[in-house]
C-alpha cells in the first residue's frame, strides 16, 4: 500500500463497478494511503497538489477485476501445466483480486479433516503476505470438504482467515447427508458456499450436478452455470434461474451457447444482479490471462449487455456475492484497485466501452493495486493509441 497522495485526472469516463449506477460523474480520482479518497471534477479536487499526478489522456477508469474461480497452488505456479507466473499474467489481464476454489491439483492432497483444514489455512496465510506480480490479492483460501471435519474446525478456519468452501461437487465429498452439517457450520462462521454445476470436469472425484442439486443444497453461488467445462442442458439452467434467486457464475472455459443464453435471459429480465464472471483456471483448458476480460467482451458483444454493466458483473457483483469488503468498486474508502483501459488500435470502437460492445478486448494502460502503480501497460492486452503520463514531485 502506498502512503503517497495520487491523483488520476483527464479521464474520459469513470466506471463505478456498481450495476445500478455504472457511471460516475467527473474526470478525476484521488487516492490517499492506498484507498480511494474522492471522485469528481478536477477543478473541485485540486489534483495538482498530489504527490503523484497521473494523466489518463482520456482513458476510462474501472475497478480492478475480481476472478472468483481459480485453483491455485502455493506461489505463482501451476503444476498441471508446468507454468510459472500465471497469476502475474492474470494481473496484466486486469485481475487485481482472486478467490480460490480449492487446491485441487496438489499431488497427494490430504483427504482427511485435519489435512484439508491445514491446507485451507495455509493457503489463506501464504497469499495474505504474497502478492503475485507485485499487487494481485488472493482474498481467501477455500476448504475442500472431506470426512472428519468438525464444527470446531470451521470455527478455527474462520478465525484464521478462511472465508470460502471450495465448490461442492468438484472434488472432495459431495453427498448431501455428509455435507449438510458442514454447510451449516460454514454459514455459522460466515463462509460462502459455491456448488459445481454441469457435467463432471477433468478432476478426479468431480460429479454431475444439475438443477435438482442446486435446489436441494441451496448454495450461495452456482459455479460455472455454463459448465465447467460441460454444460447442463439449457432447461436445467432455466430451472435454476426460474426457481431460485441464487447468484450464478459464467466462466470463460465453459459452454459459449449456455453463457450467452444465461446472460441474455438475465438481461431481458433485468436481473443481472445475479450474474458474476469467473475463469475456472488453471484447469484442463490451461492458463488464460485474459479470461475475465474476454468473458466481459463475449457477453457484452453477443448478449447485448452494456459495457459498464458487463464490468460490474466482474467487479461489484462478485464482491457482493462473496461478501468481500473494500474491493470491486470505485468508491470512497475502497482499496484503490484501478485499471485505466482504452480502445485498442484499429478497433471499430471509438473508446474502451465501445470496443468492448463491438467485441474487441480493450487495452489496459495502467494497473494500480491498493494505490500502488504496478504497471503502465497491461502486457497481455493490445496496444492503444493513448498512453498514460505520470509525474511526481519527488
Amino acid at each position: 500500500m502506498s502512503d503517497q497522495r495520487l491523483a488520476i485526472t483527464n479521464l474520459g469516463a469513470i466506471i463505478s463497478g456498481k450495476l445500478d449506477v455504472p457511471f460516475l460523474e467527473g474526470d478525476t480520482i484521488t487516492v490517499e494511503s492506498g484507498k480511494i479518497a474522492a471522485t469528481g471534477k478536477a477543478k473541485e479536487l485540486e489534483p495538482e497538489s498530489a504527490d503523484v499526478l497521473i494523466d489518463a489522456s482520456g482513458m476510462t477508469a474501472i475497478p480492478g477485476l475480481i476472478d472468483p474461480h481459480v485453483h491455485p497452488m502455493l506461489g505463482d505456479w501451476s503444476p498441471r501445466h508446468s507454468v510459472m507466473g500465471w497469476m502475474a499474467a492474470a494481473l496484466h489481464g486486469g485481475v487485481t483480486s482472486m478467490l480460490s476454489q480449492g487446491i485441487v491439483h496438489l499431488e497427494g492432497r490430504p483427504r482427511d479433516g485435519t489435512g484439508t483444514k491445514a491446507l485451507a489455512i495455509l493457503t489463506s496465510k501464504v497469499y495474505k503476505e504474497y502478492r503475485p506480480g507485485g499487487g494481485l490479492k488472493m482474498l481467501s483460501g477455500a476448504v475442500i470438504l472431506e470426512e472428519g471435519l468438525t464444527e470446531e474446525d470451521f470455527r478455527e478456519m474462520s478465525q484464521e482467515g478462511v472465508r470460502l468452501v471450495a465448490e461442492i461437487g468438484a472434488s472432495g465429498i459431495h453427498e448431501y447427508d455428509k455435507v449438510k452439517p458442514m454447510m451449516e457450520w460454514a454459514r455459522k462462521y460466515k463462509m460462502k458456499i459455491p456448488i459445481h454445476f454441469g457435467g463432471p470436469s477433468s478432476l478426479p472425484g468431480s460429479v454431475r450436478f444439475w438443477a435438482d442439486e442446486v435446489l436441494q443444497y441451496q448454495p450461495d453461488v452456482v459455479a460455472h452455470v455454463n459448465g465447467g467445462p460441460v454444460s447442463a442442458p439449457l432447461r436445467e439452467i432455466d430451472k435454476v434461474l426460474d426457481r431460485t434467486d441464487i447468484t450464478v457464475e459464467i466462466i470463460h472455459t465453459g459452454n459459449v451457447k449456455a453463457a450467452i443464453h444465461t446472460a441474455g435471459r438475465l438481461r431481458e429480465e433485468r436481473d443481472l444482479k445475479r450474474l458474476i464472471i469467473g475463469s475456472d483456471t488453471p484447469v484442463g483448458h490451461g492458463v488464460i490471462p485474459l479470461a475475465i476480460l474476454k468473458t466481459i467482451v463475449l457477453i457484452c458483444a453477443l448478449a447485448g449487455i452494456k459495457a459498464g454493466e458487463g464490468i460490474a458483473l466482474a467487479t461489484g457483483n462478485t464482491a457482493r456475492a462473496y461478501g468481500l469488503e473494500g474491493v470491486g468498486m470505485i468508491q470512497r474508502g475502497y482499496g484503490a484497485d484501478i485499471l485505466l483501459i482504452d480502445c485498442p488500435r484499429e478497433s471499430a470502437g471509438k473508446d474502451a466501452l465501445a470496443a468492448i460492445e463491438c467485441g474487441d478486448v480493450p487495452s489496459i494502460g495502467l494497473i494500480m493495486c491498493d494505490g500502488k502503480i504496478v504497471s503502465l501497460r497491461g502486457k497481455n492486452t493490445p496496444h492503444s493509441y493513448r498512453t498514460v503520463k505520470v509525474s511526481s514531485k519527488t
